[in-house]
């Protein structure tokens, strides 16, 4: 759930990043100041793994966040997360309901202050395998689907942006098992 210091709802979803239209009022709860989560553009080979970091900015006494992960299944398949940058965040914290949909969803242990990381912190990282072919690309999209956006501190909801990212598969370079375009046998 998205909504500003009146309880309107009217988040506006412009390249990749989400911006909530509102009064906010500066620092906690609303406003400039409000939290930043970021996903990079990384290549991975064809047939190849990688693991992609989701990084804060401006992630200060925060008490809950839910958001959902999408990707192209056909593209990447999802085989975990790890390298967990929060308290009490882990793997139970990351579902994978269906391929395509990974819903994050986290609280603190610590109600009163929240939690707060230094900038530029990578709280997780997503594991895929790369599924399809040189070319291929799977967004990695932050969304309301299938559970709703929210980030909440102590004072209640606020006005985080989001930040896209993807997994553009490149070529491997070398000669891919069971043989394909580009391999060549010589025989005499």
């Amino acid at each position: 759930e998205v909504t500003d210091s009146t309880g309107n709802t009217n988040p506006t979803f412009q390249d990749g990043s989400i911006t909530i239209n509102g009064s906010g009022g500066g620092g906690p709860g609303g406003g400039a100041g409000d939290q930043d989560f970021n996903l990079p553009a990384e290549n991975v080979d064809e047939g190849g793994s990688i693991c992609v970091p989701v990084t804060v900015n401006d992630f200060n006494g925060i008490i809950s966040m839910q958001y959902s992960i999408n990707y192209d299944a056909t593209v990447v398949n999802f085989t975990g997360s790890q390298a967990y940058g929060l308290p009490d965040l882990s793997a139970g914290n990351i579902g994978n309901p269906s391929n395509g949909d990974l819903p994050v969803s986290w609280e603190t242990s610590d109600f009163v202050t929240g939690t707060t990381v230094m900038d530029g912190t990578t709280i997780f990282e997503l594991c895929f395998d790369a599924v399809g072919a040189a070319g291929d690309m799977s967004g990695l999209d932050f969304s309301g689907s299938p559970i709703i956006l929210e980030v909440t501190d102590s004072t209640g909801n606020t006005n985080p942006t989001f930040q896209d990212g993807s997994i553009p598969i490149t070529g491997s370079g070398g000669r891919r098992p069971g043989g394909g375009a580009g391999d060549h046998d010589f025989n005499h």
